[in-house]
């Protein structure tokens, strides 16, 4: 079977002048809350199309990934038009960067295929998978960076886990530079900036494959913006 995801998106167009109610916890108006609508919808399939383009711009797998099924739309007015959409999405034969004149199709490989059998579920970020992940993945931050200091995480926000033919673990953390240069090497009682111009934090989303039946770890995606 193929490597199927589950993807639940937002996106943001079309200004509108409506004013209804207000939504308390974001301190906008709100004239319509989420509800459902027609997947076949026009701003709807451009919305997947804008996501889908940024998360293969934003993914570190070498193919492309195409929507196999728009799941489930949703769509709240404020003064604009925000879609909550959901989607499965399938590993491709379309290897980046893409050639708009290829016509992609779902890998029928079998060796890139991957069965999902359990999809992303939340799990404590004390559960020792994570915390190998959250080294591996600062690791490799570290080691692509231009930054002079190393950055160490502050906190993990988010942890789920997803077993397919390896253990897949998608995390939030926020980081921050040290005040260890990257010639000390790796050092985990490294200190924080203290100096203003100094400090810098950075919110991160990494998704880590990790094989520990055969020591195997291997970043399937990192996304990262500074605060």
């Amino acid at each position: 079977m193929t490597k199927h995801l589950w993807l639940s998106m937002f996106t943001l167009i079309i200004p509108v002048a409506l004013a209804v109610g207000v939504d308390q916890s974001k301190n906008e108006v709100v004239s319509r809350f989420f509800d459902s609508i027609n997947t076949s919808n026009a701003n709807v399939k451009q919305c997947v199309w804008f996501a889908m383009k940024e998360y293969n711009k934003g993914s570190e797998d070498k193919y492309v990934f195409l929507v196999d099924k728009t799941l489930h739309a949703k769509l709240q007015i404020t003064d604009r038009m925000e879609y909550h959409i959901d989607v499965q999405i399938s590993r491709s034969n379309c290897k980046k960067p893409l050639n708009n004149t290829e016509n992609c199709v779902t890998q029928k490989n079998s060796k890139l295929e991957k069965k999902i059998v359990r999809p992303f579920e939340d799990i404590p970020k004390t559960y020792v998978y994570v915390q190998q992940a959250v080294w591996f993945a600062m690791k490799e931050y570290n080691k692509a960076s231009k930054d002079r200091y190393n950055f160490k995480v502050i906190d993990i926000l988010k942890s789920q886990e997803q077993v397919t033919d390896s253990l897949e673990y998608y995390i939030e953390v926020k980081i921050a530079r040290t005040m260890c240069k990257k010639t000390v090497g790796e050092n985990e009682n490294c200190l924080f900036q203290h100096d203003p111009k100094m400090k810098k934090m950075v919110f991160c989303i990494f998704i880590v494959a990790s094989k520990p039946w055969k020591f195997e770890l291997k970043m399937l995606k990192k996304q990262c913006n500074d605060i």
